[in-house]
């Protein structure tokens, strides 16, 4: 039988348990530093116009998006913070975009943080209000694409010498009708400003929810059976 110490940790825990979420978990996201494929020598800047397991939208017959290699530290455009030996780059066209489909689905009950390291091109840096819109999206049931939440990202604020991380957490409810469904991951210009970012890193955590009535409904239990016991007494 439980005596008042246990109960009164059974209510402790519960309340915690409301505001204590999960681990967080990895998803699985495919070449997200973009090591592949290798970039090669074009005119001196190591490069390569494919980016493997991104669905890239540019214009077919220019040079838009790609990979590339980081320079020797001595060099100008060495990015210091760089996840590996490659990144990709972009450039600043909203029709462009690149994006991903992952095998995960979105589950009820639990929070999804999305985080990607961001720099602006040293040699060919993005207008001043440049924009990089960060999204995350579904599939439905036709297979279309349909957008949950977007973070818009202001290029002015960041350095063409490291990588800095942007952040895009959703919850998923019951009656979300992204709840099930697949995930999907967009990199997409906000603006036409012209000239390049540069994108790496791309990470995408899972971490559960605790579900708030029932936590709640488990302590207010303890605490009552508490206090009809502290009255008996």
């Amino acid at each position: 039988m439980l005596n008042r110490t246990h109960l009164l940790a059974v209510a402790c825990l519960a309340i915690v348990s409301m505001t204590r979420p999960g681990f967080a978990v990895p998803l699985t996201i495919a070449n997200p530093s973009f090591e592949s494929p290798l970039a090669f020598d074009i005119g001196g800047f190591f490069v390569n116009p494919d980016i493997d397991d991104w669905t890239v939208v540019e214009d077919p017959d220019g040079f838009a998006t790609g990979v590339f290699a980081n320079v020797p530290s001595d060099q100008p455009g060495f990015l210091s913070n760089m996840d590996g030996d490659q990144a990709a780059f972009m450039g600043l066209v909203s029709a462009f975009s690149i994006s991903q489909t992952l095998a995960d689905t979105y589950q009820v009950g639990s929070q999804y943080k999305l985080t990607a390291a961001v720099a602006v091109s040293l040699f060919q840096p993005p207008a001043a209000g440049a924009k990089l819109n960060m999204t995350l999206f579904y599939l439905d049931g036709m297979g279309a694409a349909q957008d949950i939440d977007t973070l818009a990202i202001d290029l002015d604020q960041l350095s063409s010498a490291m990588f800095t991380d942007e952040m895009l957490t959703i919850d998923v409810l019951a009656g979300d009708p992204w709840a099930g469904r697949a995930i999907g991951i967009r990199f997409q210009p906000g603006t036409d400003s012209g000239g390049n970012l540069d994108l790496d890193n791309v990470r995408l955590d899972v971490t559960s929810v605790p579900e708030p009535i029932g936590a709640l409904s488990l302590g207010i239990g303890a605490l009552a059976l508490l206090r009809r016991r502290s009255h008996r007494a």
